[in-house]
């Protein structure tokens, strides 16, 4: 995890997957459901 962009939004990053996925809020706080899909679908594109 990459602590980056404004406030509480967190870069996620995999060394196996070309980009990253911007989280917001604070540790420990839901994630939004649009987030949840992006984060699936980066580890679907990692696994593969």
């Amino acid at each position: 995890m990459v602590k980056g962009g404004k406030g509480s939004h967190y870069k996620l990053r995999h060394p196996n997957h070309p980009g990253s996925v911007r989280v917001s809020g604070r540790e420990g706080d839901d994630a939004r459901h649009y987030q949840e899909a992006q984060v699936k679908d980066a580890i679907r594109k990692t696994i593969r």
